[in-house]
């Protein structure tokens, strides 16, 4: 019972932090510097 118990809260942690992880990662960084000289670019 303890064993089901710890799998099913690592499970979901497990696919909680993958999802996360490579969504705000260098994704999210990138995304946000293009976007910030995109508007610039046109700004200036």
């Amino acid at each position: 019972m303890a064993e089901l118990g710890r799998h099913r809260i690592l499970k979901p942690m497990t696919a909680q932090q993958n999802r996360p992880v490579p969504v705000p990662g260098p994704s999210a960084s990138t995304a946000r510097r293009q976007r910030a000289t995109t508007n610039s670019f046109p700004s200036r």
